[in-house]
């Protein structure tokens, strides 16, 4: 036989959902910001080597010309050493078509990947 209770069932003054909620699932780990931190500021750093490849393309005319006719005729070698030049330290994954330039940077913390930024550029429409 079912009972109606107009306020809720008996048993919900002394539980709620959240309580039972909590119950059943497994607890978050512990926050550590340690490794997050360190994430946080190898991203700052290819943050900063590729303003400086940006900074080159947009105040040196001749720089620009250069890099994008090396892609467009598919000098690997040349876009790399273009690159380099720049500033840039950090090994890129470069991709290149008659649209677009990719670079694609990551960078290790400890022995662990952590941070990957990818930058498209297209210079045709």
């Amino acid at each position: 036989m079912y009972y109606f209770y107009p306020y809720g069932r008996p048993y919900a003054t002394t539980f709620t959902n959240y309580d039972l909620h909590q119950a059943f699932i497994r607890p978050y780990p512990t926050v550590n910001t340690v490794f997050f931190k360190q994430s946080a500021q190898s991203m700052k750093r290819l943050l900063n080597e590729t303003t400086l490849l940006l900074n080159k393309i947009t105040t040196d005319n001749d720089f620009a010309f250069r890099l994008m006719a090396a892609a467009q005729s598919s000098n690997r070698q040349e876009v790399e050493r273009l690159i380099r030049s720049s500033g840039m330290l950090t090994k890129a994954a470069i991709s290149f078509n008659p649209d677009f330039f990719r670079l694609e940077l990551q960078t290790d913390s400890g022995n662990l990947q952590c941070c990957k930024l990818a930058v498209s550029i297209r210079w045709n429409q």
